[in-house]
């Protein structure tokens, strides 16, 4: 990996942070930015509260972003809403948080 070249994935990856696959990929991502560092709220499935439903969904980056849970949307998973550097999150006016 190119330490310039930004990155962003983001998605279902059918795993938690403490599977030993999972684990073996983050560290040789060696990503600067990582969802589950400080946001652990279950994304699947969508129909369960949030403390009994798993964490799944990930978002990893070189950027510094931000990121909030939202509506499933005709999904059995959450929809993550994700604002990379500043740029803002969809549905919301520049500026409001």
């Amino acid at each position: 990996q190119n330490k310039n070249q930004s990155f962003l994935i983001l998605g279902d990856l059918n795993m938690t942070t403490s599977s030993s696959p999972f684990q073996d990929f983050y560290r040789k991502l060696d990503s600067d930015f990582y969802s589950q560092d400080f946001f652990l709220q279950g994304t699947w499935p969508s129909f369960l509260p949030e403390y009994f439903s798993l964490p799944i969904d990930h978002v990893l980056s070189n950027r510094n972003f931000e990121m909030k849970i939202g509506l499933a949307a005709g999904s059995d998973h959450k929809s993550i809403l994700v604002r990379i550097d500043g740029a803002s999150i969809l549905g919301e006016k520049k500026g409001n948080r």
